[in-house]
């Protein structure tokens, strides 16, 4: 299996600098039935020259054309085969059309603008782009934007290409490095108060140095060396802490985090920057307190430490770090309630036990002879196939309006998922009214049929049936829906219950699920998958 494939021009690597080993992407991503493997992919399949031929997804022949590097881990573009554009065909997509304004799957488009050139003038032309080629309600809620490159790994308002690195918020990255600043300063006030506090244990030490000709900046040199040394083991120790917990958490994480502090200036310097820093905040008030002691007094026991100034500051910086420490451990509570609340909140569906395993084979025979196989297995109840598992980003983002108000009413998208006669006892998805798709619904939405006899029928969920104008499912079964893929029109036979199709951090979406198998989905008796996944393996 290979994974993070993407089609793209022959300008692909006159756009980005990821590095050709061999070949001339130039001319090779101009042409049909070519391809580029990282060096990674490379070695995995065994590849030493480029007349080797890769046949993705049991149709499409490619030959390998040469060798790129592989993308950094803080790309947003995560590839381990790029094919040639002019590859991409409807046929090779199951028919799904490639030029079909309904559809929202065409990727991205990079635009390198000249040295001192204003992408406002661009952004001008891209609206008058819009009106000129879409329908007048479409350009009125339909509109072009450029984005910059750098803003990509920290704006969620733009999708990402399937098989992107995901993206973040900054105001978030923002909030976890106030929060790590905060915890800093009550470390820091942490130490003033004891320096502060342990200051009789170095009275004496103090009037001695005094009595001996030590000056004042003296002392705060050395107080301030002492809290140098600290903070330098300190972080010594952090380093070590981070370096042995960063795999588990980039596998906590799913991410590529790496800790090179010999090579990274830029962790250098914050490393650097974090110790003077740490130093100055936790020794400098210790250092001006102690060095300040009159040696007269101290040699005489006579130090009082009931100084206004130096006592009522420790108060305040003790009640300071109490009021930080109740938010932090009530902020972890409340936290954790959050996180727990939305693991263990029902989606709408079942998600115990189901394994989704993607089908290279669309072919009528073999995916039944597949499903044959796996229903004999003992330790699969139900299996189905399909495009994505409901909580899925593989959907078909299109418009659609009912076809009797025609395409004035196509004012919402809608999340398309071609599933088959089985997916509703896979996942057990809860139909309110109307009824399932059938084997015979299958076949008679056969791409392999005449078009002219090709039927294809609709179930919807409630957010749909709101969206279209019904109150109640039987306002809304019967009727025909016409949708952005291809302009297909369906009969609405069946509403289910509203499922979480997303992250729950967002509304239910629209959903709309159609009679076309594409990929499998098995549900075993137990959550050990590994016997019946091994017992499908030819």
């Amino acid at each position: 299996k290979i994974d993070n494939i993407i089609f793209a021009d022959s300008l692909f690597f006159s756009v980005f600098d990821f590095g050709v080993q061999s070949g001339s992407p130039r001319t090779d991503l101009g042409k049909p039935g070519m391809a580029f493997v990282t060096q990674s992919l490379a070695e995995k399949l065994g590849l030493k020259d480029n007349a080797t031929t890769l046949t993705l997804d049991s149709k499409l022949e490619l030959q390998v054309a040469g060798i790129v590097n592989d993308p950094p881990p803080n790309s947003h573009i995560n590839f381990s085969l790029i094919v040639s554009m002019p590859s991409l065909s409807s046929d090779f997509l199951g028919g799904l059309p490639l030029t079909e304004w309904g559809m929202t799957m065409a990727g991205m488009a990079y635009i390198v603008f000249p040295e001192h050139h204003a992408p406002a003038s661009m952004e001008a032309r891209l609206k008058a782009f819009g009106e000129k080629y879409f329908e007048a309600d479409d350009a009125a809620r339909k509109s072009f934007h450029l984005q910059p490159l750098s803003d990509i790994h920290f704006n969620e308002q733009y999708a990402l290409n399937a098989g992107d690195r995901p993206n973040v918020v900054k105001e978030r990255l923002w909030i976890m490095a106030i929060l790590g600043l905060v915890i800093l300063a009550v470390a820091c006030i942490n130490f003033v108060n004891l320096a502060t506090a342990m200051a009789v244990n170095k009275s004496k030490e103090i009037g001695v140095r005094k009595t001996l000709g030590a000056q004042r900046k003296q002392l705060i040199a050395y107080f301030l060396t002492e809290s140098c040394v600290m903070t330098v083991l300190a972080v010594i120790v952090s380093l070590c802490f981070a370096e042995w917990l960063l795999p588990w958490l980039n596998n906590f994480l799913e991410k590529q985090m790496d800790l090179d502090l010999w090579t990274d200036n830029a962790l250098q310097l914050f490393v650097l920057t974090l110790v003077v820093v740490t130093s100055l905040l936790s020794g400098l008030y210790p250092a001006i307190v102690l060095s300040g002691y009159q040696p007269v007094a101290v040699l005489k026991n006579k130090l009082s430490m009931h100084r206004s100034s130096g006592v009522g500051l420790r108060k305040v910086l003790v009640v300071f770090q109490f009021l930080v420490v109740q938010v932090l451990v009530v902020s972890t509570v409340v936290i954790g309630n959050q996180m727990n609340y939305l693991r263990g909140k029902p989606l709408g569906y079942d998600t115990e036990a189901v394994v989704n395993v993607a089908v290279p084979a669309r072919e009528a025979d073999k995916l039944a002879a597949f499903r044959t196989r796996m229903e004999a297995n003992p330790d699969v109840i139900a299996m189905s196939y399909g495009l994505g598992a409901p909580t899925s980003e593989n959907a078909l983002t299109t418009s659609y309006y009912l076809t009797e108000k025609g395409n004035s009413g196509a004012h919402n998208m809608v999340n398309l998922k071609p599933v088959d006669s089985r997916y509703r006892d896979t996942y057990g998805l809860k139909l309110i009214a109307g009824r399932w798709f059938t084997e015979t619904d299958e076949q008679l939405a056969d791409l392999s049929r005449p078009e002219a006899s090709q039927v294809f029928v609709y179930i919807i969920n409630e957010t749909t049936m709101r969206s279209l104008g019904a109150r109640t499912p039987d306002e809304i079964l019967g009727k025909h829906v016409t949708t952005g893929v291809n302009s297909i029109e369906g009969e609405v036979i069946g509403v289910v219950a509203d499922f979480h199709d997303a992250s729950l951090h967002e509304a239910i979406s629209p959903v709309i699920f159609m009679n076309f198998p594409f990929l499998l989905r098995c549900r075993n008796q137990s959550k050990n998958h590994r016997p019946a996944v091994d017992n499908c393996r030819y």
